[in-house]
Formats: C-alpha cells, sequence, structure tokens
C-alpha cells in the first residue's frame, strides 16, 4: 500500500498491507488471518483507498465493520483508523 511506507516511518510500528483478494469472503478470511497472525490492533487507510468501488478492494469493507476511532486530515488527505475488536486482535 502507498500510505504503508510513511505510516510505518512516523510511528515506527509494524505495517502490514490489507489483502487485495476481490473476492469477498476470501478478503474477510484474509484479514482475519492477518490480524491473528500479526496480533493487529488497528487499521488505517486513507480517503483514496476507502471505497471498494476505485480499487476493488473488500478487505477495506471488512475494516469498516469495525470501530472507527479517528479521522485526520493531512498531507492533503484524510485517514480513517480502525480500531480492531477485541476478540479478533487476541
Amino acid at each position: 500500500g502507498l500510505i504503508a511506507y510513511p505510516i510505518a516511518y512516523r510511528s515506527c510500528k509494524r505495517v502490514v498491507v490489507l489483502p487485495h483478494e476481490p473476492d469477498k469472503l476470501l478478503a474477510r478470511q484474509q484479514v482475519y488471518l492477518s490480524v491473528d497472525k500479526f496480533n493487529l490492533h488497528y487499521a488505517v487507510f486513507s480517503d483514496l483507498w476507502k471505497t471498494e468501488e476505485h480499487l476493488g478492494y473488500p478487505a477495506i469493507e471488512q475494516v469498516k465493520t469495525f470501530n472507527l476511532i479517528k479521522t485526520i486530515k493531512e498531507d492533503n488527505d484524510i485517514y480513517y483508523i480502525y480500531e480492531i475488536p477485541a476478540h479478533l486482535a487476541s
């Protein structure tokens, strides 16, 4: 993902890019697998990538079911930060 490098640099945290699987069921499974495998607690994407119509990213639709905790306007873009539910991130 294009925003992964700046986020990793600015946060000094591990960044995992959402899978670009066009099949909705497989995308959901891959999101849950990524959450489990990498012990993820947050998901971030920018305004450019937020709509499924733009790039066909069903994984983003799955992330949108999580709790939106912050919206940040920066560098002519909008970033959305979602908290992954505790029962998934454990």
